[in-house]
């Protein structure tokens, strides 16, 4: 096996070890210290959508990361994960998985 079939194939492992890249629609819960009129009271809380890597969905919390380093060896902790979202489950209206295709 050649040194590029064996890059390529390198690759395709790493790729496949990578949790699911997902988008969350979610809602964030909101607060105000002073009183309100009811036109205020009855607006709606406005969706919010993130995308990252699925790592942890539970009945409390859904945890999302930014960036993920493959190669963790490169790192002294061990540290892989950056950027990291949790959500609270009741925050998650619903979570899609986004498919990249091929992407070469």
């Amino acid at each position: 096996m050649g040194h590029q079939e064996e890059s390529q194939k390198a690759k395709e492992q790493q790729k496949a070890s990578l949790p699911k890249i997902v988008r969350v629609e979610w809602q964030d819960p909101e607060t105000t210290p002073a009183w309100q009129p009811q036109q205020e009271i009855d607006k709606g809380i406005p969706n919010n959508y993130t995308i990252g890597y699925l790592l942890k969905h539970t009945d409390e919390v859904v945890t999302l990361a930014g960036t993920i380093d493959p190669n963790k060896e490169h790192r002294g902790d061990g540290s892989r994960y950056c950027d990291i979202f949790k959500f609270p489950t009741g925050c998650v209206l619903e979570i899609i998985e986004i498919d990249l295709g091929d992407e070469e």
